[in-house]
């Protein structure tokens, strides 16, 4: 990604506002789904009265989209050390050495 944004500095702009607009349309689907509908223009006032249950996971799921919106580098380095290891082994088998 950050070749790409070497080469084009715009799309460096284009992800933060891809990314922004996920996370809202994350909380919008978050609300639809275990707030209800939203309440007229005649009773402005939304009380939102989440149980415990669904705070906790609300909670979660913001800490897990949040960090792996700021540290995407841990599960993206985990990932590439798998991968290393996976094609070692299939260079092995290739080349008949395992």
């Amino acid at each position: 990604m950050s070749g790409a944004v070497d080469v084009f500095p715009v799309l460096g702009f284009a992800v933060v506002l891809a990314s922004a607009l996920t996370g809202l349309a994350v909380l919008r689907m978050y609300f639809a789904l275990f707030c209800g509908r939203a309440e007229t223009a005649t009773e402005p006032s939304a009380h939102l009265e989440l149980r415990r249950s669904e705070v906790a996971t609300f909670a979660a799921l913001v800490v897990l989209l949040i960090g792996l919106g700021l540290l995407p580098r841990l599960l993206v380095d985990s990932r590439a050390a798998a991968s290393v290891e996976i094609l070692q082994q299939r260079q092995l088998r290739q080349t008949g050495g395992g």
